[in-house]
Parts: C-alpha cells; sequence; structure tokens
C-alpha cells in the first residue's frame, strides 16, 4: 500500500463522516419542522374551535330569546298584559307583611 492509497482512503472515509454528518443534521431539522408543524395544526384546531364556540355564542346574544331573557331579568321589562312581581326577603322573617301595591307602579311587591 503506497501513500497515495493511503491519502485516498482517509479522504473517502473523511467525506462519508461529514456526508454522515450532513444527513443526520438535516434529518434532525427535518423532525423538529415536523413536530413544529404538528404543534402549529393542533394550535390552529383549538382555535377553529374557539372561533366556532364564539360564533355560537355570538349567534345566541343576537337572537330574540336572548334579548327578551336579558330585558325581562336585567331591565324588568314584560310583555303588555303580564304583571311584573318583585319578591323581596323580609327584614324579619316573623313579621311579614301583606302584599301591597306601590303608588303608580303595577308591579306587586311581596315582603317588606
Amino acid at each position: 500500500m503506497n501513500m497515495r492509497d493511503a491519502i485516498r482512503k482517509v479522504l473517502t472515509v473523511v467525506a462519508l463522516i461529514i456526508l454522515c454528518i450532513a444527513y443526520v443534521t438535516g434529518y434532525v431539522r427535518l423532525v423538529r419542522t415536523r413536530q413544529d408543524v404538528r404543534a402549529t395544526l393542533a394550535e390552529i384546531e383549538l382555535w377553529q374551535s374557539e372561533n366556532q364556540k364564539l360564533a355560537k355564542e355570538i349567534e345566541f346574544l343576537k337572537s330574540d330569546e336572548y334579548i327578551e331573557k336579558t330585558a325581562r331579568e336585567k331591565l324588568g321589562l314584560v310583555r303588555p298584559g303580564e304583571t311584573a312581581v318583585i319578591v323581596c326577603e323580609p327584614v324579619r322573617p316573623e313579621a311579614a307583611s301583606p302584599v301591597k301595591k306601590r303608588p303608580k307602579d303595577p308591579r306587586l311587591i311581596f315582603g317588606d
């Protein structure tokens, strides 16, 4: 074996090592990229689900059912012909007063 063959073998081994390192580096980069893609797809799915949930909530908030519920519960409004009733806790339960009608107010009040 002469010097030229020995150098050729060393250069071949060095070239193979460099190719292996390049392959492994590229493969690791590919695996990380795939993980990033999976994580991004999972996040997209999560946001799409949240978006659908919010769209349904917006749809409900625009509905006549919600508007009527809010008008009744928060604003105390009633439909024509209905009478609003307010139930109050008595200050002293033993001294519960009878039903009274407020002056100029069609609503009935139970309690004090």
